[in-house]
């Protein structure tokens, strides 16, 4: 029995190494596919963000064209200077004229035509008459609108609070309105962009696909000042969601992009972050600056 027990130790050693060395190939493999899982959510999460914030530039290129457009509509250049020494059937044909397109056109709350002194002659909307003959509100960019001395030229409010969009946050797209007659710029004409459906659905349309309703992923548009433009996720506070890296992304220029890991509210998410880069001419040659991030958290479950 001795004899056959010290036989058994070489045995016992070389299933022992065995067994070592499959555990340790075991972890290999299981490591190397969670590395594989994770850099296939990167991906995911990359696309879905850059997705986000490309579609994003493209709709608000389209804004921009809208104004400059509709500011060459010849009704609108022979019927502006009447309108605004009070020609009410002047102020009556440029009324039908936006409302008609604000019809065709409803990614926007309301369009305004005003005349040099920032005094509206024209709304689209009906029950926004009261409007006329007041002043437009500073959070439109008159100045900037009034000394655009091309025809592809635009103004753009910051994205604040504007009280032609009942007090929330919003972008106003302006164009200068030139006189048909005297080629003087007569005043101008503006968009109020239904922002807060509009990137909603941005964001939500390029979530989908991916379930897990116990703690569903979501997403948000920011600027570089930390502003929050939109949210999946309602009550969001920013500077907790970026807790250690907040400064960083923040710093994203020209399609930088960024992921990390974040922990928010208890759980665990996925993170890809992706900056704006602007679409054709808009955001890169228009000397209009306005870098958006977009942000996806993907839970980690």
């Amino acid at each position: 029995m001795r004899y056959k027990a010290v036989e058994l130790v070489p045995v016992l050693h070389q299933i022992r190494e065995i067994g070592n060395l499959t555990e340790q190939l075991f972890g290999v493999c299981i490591s190397t596919l969670s590395e594989g899982m994770s850099q296939t959510a990167i991906a995911d999460a990359t696309m879905r963000a850059f997705s986000m914030v490309s579609i994003m530039d493209r709709n608000l290129y389209e804004r921009a064209n809208d104004a400059r457009w509709w500011a060459l509509d010849e009704r609108i250049r022979r019927q502006l200077s009447a309108a605004s020494n009070g020609d009410e059937q002047a102020r009556s044909e440029i009324s039908d004229v936006i409302h008609s397109i604000n019809h065709l056109y409803t990614v926007y709350t309301n369009i305004l035509v005003f005349d040099r002194e920032g005094i509206v002659v024209a709304v689209s909307d009906g029950s926004a008459r009261h409007l006329i003959g007041s002043h437009v509100p500073q959070s439109l960019p008159l100045a900037a609108c009034l000394n655009t001395f091309s025809e592809q030229g635009y103004a753009v409010s910051a994205f604040t609070e504007s009280e032609l969009y009942a007090n929330q946050p919003t972008y106003l797209y302006c164009a200068p309105v030139v006189d048909f007659s005297s080629n003087i710029v007569v005043g101008g004409i503006t968009t109020v962009f239904d922002a807060t459906p509009e990137f909603g659905q941005i964001l939500a349309d390029n979530l989908t696909g991916l379930g897990a309703e116990s703690l569903p992923p979501f997403a948000l548009f920011i600027d570089v000042e930390g502003q929050m433009i939109s949210s999946t996720k309602p009550g969001i506070s920013l500077s907790l969601l970026l807790e250690g890296c907040y400064e960083e992304v923040l710093a994203l220029r020209d399609g930088e992009r960024f992921f990390q890991r974040l922990e928010y509210e208890g759980n665990s998410y996925l993170s890809a972050m992706v900056s704006s880069t602007g679409y054709r001419e808009y955001k890169r040659q228009d000397n209009y600056c306005n870098d958006v991030i977009a942000i996806v958290c993907l839970p980690i479950v």
